[in-house]
């Protein structure tokens, strides 16, 4: 059955009584270890979603499991809500607070999906196996750039490289960093540069993306022993990854900081992006942004480009300004 459209005045009302809710949360301390204290606007974390059961995690760490008031719209892992306890000891989600980022992901008819929710920083895992290409990393980074959140480039399964692979990744790995991103490299199986990883997250949300295969459910057993996430394996023929993960976590870190770990993000990227955002997502171009002769400059052998005087003075490489070249062509070359 297709769900009821509503009016712009029904909307509107559902605005005011949700705002009044969080102002009444907002306003009201609440013991949760008192025997008698009052189960209405509890404060809670999603910790867990899958389909419409939603796992709540009050602030003495007891996990409830609850369904979400109608119109509250799609609620992810990470978000911060207010609920209380409904009955057959089922609670309800009655307000979502205010997020300080969401990560999306296309879904049917183009439209976004929500991911995952309050993110400090996205760790993009890439490995040889499957094979990385800068490209898609510049794409994630673009993405994070626009999200609003701390990008770290994290490349898995060193003890794979010989020796020439190992130098070629700590080049492209030092690149990444002279133009002021973090990037380690660790081996899961190994046990080699996780330490690095975990004081990174310590204390942030962090959830893991890259490609299927590349190790994420590995890295998360590493980081949390205890928790047993499953493991895929690479398929002999293409050597893709198998995804693994079937509904969406939030994990606490022994250390403090949280990790997220969701099937979504293997189709996170660049949804509804447009060229100034793509532009902007380069970081290392910023300064000369708007600096070219033509406003209408394509940056590719334009009279006066700014970009392009960049790149012979050393200051960007040809690398990632071909790069963005690809990103934006197949932008213009995607239909509607």
């Amino acid at each position: 059955m297709s769900k009821r459209k509503l009016t712009k005045q029904q909307l509107s009302r559902i605005k005011e009584n949700q705002d009044k809710r969080l102002s009444k949360a907002r306003g009201k301390k609440i013991d949760t270890s008192s025997e008698e204290f009052d189960t209405e606007h509890l404060p809670g974390i999603i910790v867990s979603q899958y389909g419409v059961t939603l796992d709540v995690e009050d602030s003495n760490g007891n996990i409830t499991k609850c369904h979400a008031r109608q119109n509250l719209g799609p609620i992810v892992c990470g978000d911060k809500v207010y609920w209380n306890m409904g009955q057959d000891s089922k609670g309800v989600v009655t307000t979502l607070m205010p997020r300080q980022s969401l990560l999306t992901r296309s879904g049917f008819h183009g439209n976004l999906k929500p991911v995952a929710a309050n993110i400090d920083q996205i760790i993009i895992v890439c490995a040889r196996k499957p094979l990385y290409r800068e490209e898609l990393i510049d794409k994630y980074l673009v993405a994070a750039e626009n999200l609003g959140v701390t990008p770290v480039i994290a490349f898995n399964k060193a003890d794979m490289l010989n020796e020439k692979q190992t130098d070629e990744i700590k080049a492209m790995l030092a690149n990444y960093s002279a133009i002021g991103y973090q990037a380690v490299m660790v081996s899961a199986t190994q046990a080699h540069g996780l330490d690095d990883l975990l004081s990174v997250m310590d204390n942030k949300t962090s959830i893991l993306a890259g490609q299927s295969g590349v190790g994420k459910s590995t890295i998360i057993n590493y980081l949390l022993p205890d928790e047993n996430v499953q493991v895929g394996t690479l398929s002999d023929s293409k050597d893709k990854g198998k995804h693994t993960t079937t509904a969406s976590r939030l994990y606490h870190l022994p250390q403090g900081g949280n990790l997220i770990d969701s099937p979504g993000v293997r189709d996170f990227g660049l949804h509804n992006v447009g060229t100034d955002e793509i532009i902007h997502g380069f970081i290392e171009f910023r300064p000369f942004i708007g600096r070219c002769k033509f406003k209408n400059c394509a940056h590719l052998k334009d009279a006066g480009c700014a970009l392009q005087a960049a790149v012979l003075n050393g200051q960007i490489s040809q690398r990632r300004l071909d790069s963005y070249q690809q990103i934006i062509e197949q932008l213009t070359n995607t239909p509607e």
